[in-house]
């Protein structure tokens, strides 16, 4: 099992950054980051980056799954 699946418990899409994954990406926290409280706490110019970040680690759109 480990030497097909790369597991990474809590992963912040900050810690992500540079990495590319190959396989299957799992983004759980989407409502959490476009909620109004969030938008307004951090600006919608940080979230779309930090959603950016968050969906540009995979290298095929067909990998990156919402949660």
């Amino acid at each position: 099992f480990h030497k097909i699946v790369q597991v990474g418990y809590a992963t912040t899409i900050h810690k992500s950054q540079g990495d590319t994954c190959d396989g299957r990406i799992n983004i759980f926290d989407l409502p959490f980051m476009t909620g109004e409280w969030f938008i307004e706490m951090n600006g919608i110019e940080n979230v779309k980056k930090a959603l950016y970040t968050a969906i540009s680690r995979g290298r095929k759109l067909s990998d990156i799954h919402f949660l």
